[in-house]
C-alpha cells in the first residue's frame, strides 16, 4: 500500500470513528489532510487551484479553517470534511498516477 493509500484509509477510519478522536487529532488530520491535497496540486502543476486560503470552494481551505476553530463545529461536519478530504487526495493521486492500491 502506497503512503498516499494509507493516508486515505487513515482519514476514512478517522471520520468512521471520529467521536473516539481527541481534539488534536481531529486537527492533525485536518491540517495534514490540506497539506496533501496541496502538495499534490503542486505536483500536478494544477491550473486553476485556488491561490489564496480564503477561496471558500476550495476542499484544502475548507479543511485549514477546519482546523483553525475546530471547537465550532460538531463531529459529525468534521468526519464529513475528513471523508471529502479523502475524496480529493484519492482524486489527485488518480491524476498523479499513483495506481497502487488508490
Amino acid at each position: 500500500m502506497t503512503s498516499t493509500a494509507a493516508f486515505i484509509s487513515e482519514l476514512i477510519r478517522a471520520a468512521n470513528e471520529i467521536d473516539r478522536l481527541e481534539k488534536h487529532e481531529r486537527v492533525g488530520l485536518l491540517k495534514r489532510a490540506s497539506a496533501q491535497i496541496r502538495d499534490m496540486r503542486d505536483q500536478i502543476g494544477m491550473s486553476g487551484a485556488p491561490a489564496n486560503d480564503n477561496d471558500p470552494e476550495d476542499i484544502a481551505s475548507e479543511l485549514n479553517g477546519m482546523a483553525e476553530v475546530p471547537e465550532v463545529f460538531i463531529p459529525r461536519e468534521i468526519a464529513a470534511k475528513l471523508l471529502e478530504g479523502a475524496e480529493a487526495i484519492r482524486t489527485l493521486a488518480i491524476l498523479l498516477g499513483i495506481k497502487d492500491e488508490v
